[in-house]
């Protein structure tokens, strides 16, 4: 009985053990500044990207991606929402985007996996010395190549 009992214990304590283990060097540190961004884009979870629009209008957030061979980089970007003949939808851009003419704006649709992007706040973020150990990754617009 005491065999069994001990069985059950590891069982249930093995699934539990491994969920403080980091992402990324400095994750727990950053914990702090995460916020959630519901950014999938389905039908069904479209309220959801709405509210996260609405919450974070005019607020900059960092998108860290984790990479297992390249390590997490990051990126600011502003989540701006709009009307399409399908309905209301959001996406990612840039900073130095955001005021820019219609044919100079660059957005993101991110295929979005919640084990692998992270969003921030970004004022949060920068305070935050781990900031500082983890790469900026941002789009350039000279690195395209036209065919």
């Amino acid at each position: 009985m005491k065999q069994l009992a001990l069985i059950i214990l590891i069982v249930l304590t093995i699934p539990a053990f491994g969920q403080d283990k980091e992402r990324f060097d400095g994750e727990n540190e950053l914990r702090e500044c995460e916020v959630q961004v519901d950014l999938y884009y389905s039908t069904k979870r479209n309220p959801e990207l709405m509210k996260s629009v609405e919450l974070y209008k005019d607020k900059q957030l960092v998108l860290l991606t984790i990479d297992k061979k390249k390590g997490a980089t990051y990126t600011y970007y502003y989540l701006v929402g709009d009307t399409t003949s399908l309905g209301p939808t959001a996406y990612l851009v840039e900073p130095k985007f955001l005021d820019a003419d219609i044919k100079e704006r660059f957005f993101l649709f991110l295929d979005y996996k919640p084990k692998k992007h992270i969003f921030y706040d970004a004022e949060c973020f920068r305070n935050n010395p781990v900031s500082e150990k983890l790469e900026l990754k941002t789009f350039d617009k000279t690195n395209l190549k036209r065919k």
